[in-house]
């Protein structure tokens, strides 16, 4: 046996999202805890690590602990476009430019502040089946269990990291702009029941703007 996995970057996000989860798992204890995820890191079988004598699975985790005590994100790439099972997508690094259905979503998520088990929910809005829309003519949870399953951590965080980068000027720029085209609607409108519904929307994105120094840290 030998570890598949090298590193967390390598992970699929799948499998790395089932290390976070068997890592959270407080029935577990920690022995079940390195023997499930040693099993991940090696693509195999919790049986199988069973199956070998106590030093070597000993040898094996602490290969792994020090794979894993010694990643560090890789963020040299930054593709325009990916394909997967011979479909394009194509990557908007620029969260200025998404439309209002796309950053109601972004900014749903990131204010949640857990980035990783979020990750397959945020590329999701970031990357599109090319010739399409977002959410538009394609189903997006399809899309997220593609990504979940056929993207690595290293390649998910470094599209993330781009974006975040990127972008966080233009997001308070462009809530400014749709705070202001909120606060005109709702004293052009004299329907009360619109105007309740403006002022929601605008305490929200008063909201939204709040939490943005501290997520984007």
């Amino acid at each position: 046996m030998k570890l598949k996995y090298k590193s967390p970057g390598d992970l699929p996000l799948a499998k790395y999202l089932k290390t976070l989860e068997i890592f959270n798992d407080t029935s577990l204890s920690d022995l079940d805890k390195n023997v499930e995820i040693l099993a991940i890191y090696a693509d195999t079988t919790v049986d199988s690590i069973l199956k070998l004598r106590p030093e070597e699975v000993g040898a094996y985790m602490a290969e792994m602990s020090e794979a894993i005590s010694s990643y560090k994100p890789s963020n040299s790439k930054r593709p325009k476009k990916i394909k997967i099972n011979d479909q394009v997508y194509t990557i908007n690094y620029n969260v200025g430019k998404l439309n209002m259905a796309q950053y109601i979503d972004f900014q749903q998520i990131i204010v949640k502040k857990n980035y990783l088990e979020n990750l397959p929910a945020l590329l999701s809005i970031l990357i599109i089946p090319k010739g399409h829309k977002y959410n538009d003519d394609y189903d997006i949870l399809e899309l997220r269990n593609i990504l979940e399953n056929n993207m690595t951590l290293d390649e998910a965080l470094s599209i993330v990291f781009f974006s975040k980068m990127k972008s966080t000027g233009l997001i308070k720029t462009k809530l400014l702009y749709y705070k202001a085209m909120l606060k005109i609607m709702r004293w052009t409108t004299r329907d009360k029941q619109t105007k309740e519904m403006l002022r929601m929307a605008e305490n929200q994105l008063s909201t939204l703007e709040s939490n943005l120094t501290d997520t984007f840290h």
